[in-house]
């Protein structure tokens, strides 16, 4: 049997690993299963993605089709050229697509015109939420009223230092805003299992994000996620997480709760 196993983002990296290791192992009982790993690029900054081979203990890919940058239409295009041209010259017997970002998307098109079997790992999460990216796929962007957001964060008089791994897209924004203080500390992506250790010391998390909230859940860390809805609502029912909204006012209000201790243990 061959697999296609389809990573584009960082998010997708941490879902594939523990599918290659299965793999590998049906292979070593003499299972007759053989894999391709196709990155699209997607995320073509090396840290948003090189580093986690070596951490996730995978090889690397059989091919990088290289669809970085251009807008989500032109992205969302080239994946689809380039996947369709490297599955008919690599046939496949099931294309594995995981998560929600674009190339899931563009990969699965692809894979079902050319008629060939599509299975999608994390499939089932949705927020409901249609003006959210996650609905059809995922992009971290920053909000327009970024620097009242980062300002609520920061004016805490415990002065905390806040550590701000930035997205190398968000990084040009993030400095035509202009905000300088010492306590806070932009650094690049981070490795997988690097930031898991910043969020496992960490007070408190401040996110966007839909895996951190259950990262930080597992790990009994105080989640406050910056969105409406979420589509992973046991991370608030049982876990450490809290919706507070997109208005930076909720911010202070929200921060002197978990100072007082009030914060729920999940």
């Amino acid at each position: 049997m061959n697999l296609t196993l389809i990573a584009g983002a960082r998010p997708n990296f941490m879902k594939i690993a523990p599918i290659i290791h299965a793999i590998q192992k049906a292979q070593q009982e003499g299972i007759n299963i053989h894999y391709r790993l196709v990155h699209t690029g997607q995320h073509y900054d090396g840290n948003m993605s090189e580093m986690f081979f070596e951490e996730l203990d995978i090889p690397r890919t059989d091919i990088n089709l290289g669809c970085g940058g251009g807008s989500q239409a032109e992205q969302t295009a080239a994946i689809m050229v380039a996947f369709e041209k490297d599955l008919i010259a690599n046939p496949s017997d099931l294309v594995m697509v995981v998560g929600d970002v674009t190339s899931t998307m563009a990969c699965s098109i692809v894979a079902k015109k050319l008629n060939t079997k599509v299975t999608h790992v994390e499939a089932g999460i949705r927020s409901w939420n249609l003006t959210m990216p996650e609905e059809i796929n995922c992009m971290l962007t920053l909000h327009r009223p970024a620097k009242a957001l980062m300002n609520a964060i920061l004016s805490n008089e415990h002065g905390l230092p806040v550590i701000f791994p930035i997205h190398p897209r968000t990084a040009k924004i993030f400095t035509d805003i202009g905000i300088h203080t010492d306590n806070l500390h932009v650094v690049d992506p981070m490795g997988y299992l690097e930031f898991n250790y910043l969020v496992q010391h960490s007070k408190a998390v401040i996110t966007d994000s839909g895996g951190i909230t259950e990262e930080t859940t597992v790990m009994g860390i105080p989640c406050i996620t910056l969105r409406d809805n979420t589509e992973r609502p046991e991370t608030c029912t049982i876990g450490t997480n809290e919706l507070i909204g997109t208005n930076p006012s909720a911010i202070k209000q929200t921060l002197d709760n978990f100072f007082a201790g009030e914060w729920k243990k999940g």
